[in-house]
């Protein structure tokens, strides 16, 4: 268990430093969490235990270590959603379209001439995510 394990921590890059039986770890994004091997009867127990850090970056690791633990090599494949027909079939009206085009563009403005700093990058990425697939140019001028 214990060779699956570390072997595990290496694979995902993991700094780690090792106890007797704790293995103290942390990710790149300094997300630190300890994992414990407990022996009862004939039987062990692998704990993990966050001590700092995202818990999501957390919980995505310890199922894997879990798994290794459990010695199943592969990850369960990720849940996937259609997109309902009714949804994709559905199309804007030009002019629907285009003032919702001005909108947007105008939204983003409106954040961009904010104060804080981080809404002002929020408006910028909704800028960019606006005029990424479409020349609107012609939207931004009027907006202007």
């Amino acid at each position: 268990i214990v060779s699956r394990i570390s072997e595990c921590l290496r694979k995902q890059s993991l700094s780690v430093s090792f106890d007797e039986h704790t293995a103290v770890c942390e990710t790149s994004c300094h997300t630190k969490f300890i994992v414990k091997i407990f022996e009862d009867d004939e039987q062990f127990i692998v704990e993990v235990q966050r001590r700092t850090g995202c818990s999501f970056v957390c919980q995505k690791h310890s199922r894997s270590i879990l798994r290794a633990a459990k010695g199943s090599k592969a990850a369960p494949k990720p849940r996937t959603f259609n997109i309902p027909t009714s949804i994709l079939e559905k199309e804007q009206k030009p002019e629907e379209a285009k003032i919702a085009e001005e909108n947007d563009v105008k939204n983003a403005f409106d954040l961009i001439n904010q104060e804080k700093h981080d809404v002002k990058m929020l408006g910028m990425s909704a800028l960019i995510n606006i005029t990424a697939n479409k020349n609107i140019s012609s939207v931004v001028e009027e907006s202007s």
